[in-house]
């Protein structure tokens, strides 16, 4: 004997990893485009890697000036622009809030999503007045906020897709 059989009902053609490969491959394209502004170096590696995981090209920052400069890389088609900006209230330089007041000054209409430690109502009501998408509190548990970011970007692709079609206000 040559060695052990498996009846032809227990064998069965195991994928083969270029199979996979090639799933992965087709599928190329990236989901959206994310910036991302978290001065804790450890969240922001997380965040980084869940929002990758999720098929999203994140380019983060560590502060809010680095914020204004990747939005003004972006301006310059330096990166793309950016579909969701994901950032927290309190960072050094200019907090959330400050960031989000000088995108609404320059017109930008990209959807926020805020993370913050403090969610007390006066830092609430100040996150919707500027027109924030959405305030997570921190500790963000990381499935959660892959879920608004998803949500978030699949609602501004819509709103586009209406105000190409039908024009503004949609």
């Amino acid at each position: 004997m040559n060695g052990p059989t498996t009846s032809p009902a227990r064998r069965r053609a195991k994928p083969s990893i270029r199979a996979f490969a090639g799933d992965r491959q087709a599928s190329s394209q990236p989901l959206g485009y994310v910036l991302l502004a978290e001065d804790d170096t450890e969240l922001r590696r997380l965040v980084e890697w869940s929002l990758e995981e999720e098929g999203f090209v994140v380019h983060s920052a560590g502060d809010g000036r680095a914020m204004l400069e990747l939005l003004e890389a972006a301006a310059r088609d330096e990166i793309p622009l950016p579909d969701v900006l994901v950032m927290d209230v309190r960072m050094p330089q200019y907090d959330g809030l400050d960031v989000l007041r000088a995108l609404r000054l320059s017109r930008w209409d990209v959807p926020v999503v805020l993370m913050t430690a403090f969610p007390d109502d006066r830092t609430l009501e100040a996150a919707k007045d500027l027109g924030a998408t959405c305030t997570l509190s921190k500790p963000v548990d990381m499935d959660d906020l892959v879920r608004a970011v998803s949500i978030v970007h699949d609602l501004a692709r819509e709103r586009e897709l209406l105000r190409s079609r039908v024009g503004p206000p949609f």
